[in-house]
């Protein structure tokens, strides 16, 4: 079978990695920094769906990126 790995996996990796450093400090209440590794993470999730020219996974985490935007202008 051919090697079907996705480019930019350090890309991936790096904003899994951010994702979850952000859930650590939401569930540890350390606000606001949780909330900007959040933007931090779903950005780059951004990006990558964006360079995979996956749509679902661009439209879960722009949505969720502009959720996080939109709530630090106006919360």
């Amino acid at each position: 079978m051919a090697n079907t790995r996705k480019p930019y996996q350090v890309l991936a990796w790096t904003a899994s990695s951010v994702l979850v450093i952000g859930s650590l400090l939401a569930a540890f209440n350390i606000h606001p920094l949780y909330i900007y590794v959040f933007l931090l993470a779903n950005a780059l999730w951004t990006i990558v769906s964006l360079l995979w020219r996956e749509p679902s996974l661009f439209l879960l985490n722009f949505g969720v990126l502009t959720i996080y935007i939109v709530g630090l202008i106006f919360g």
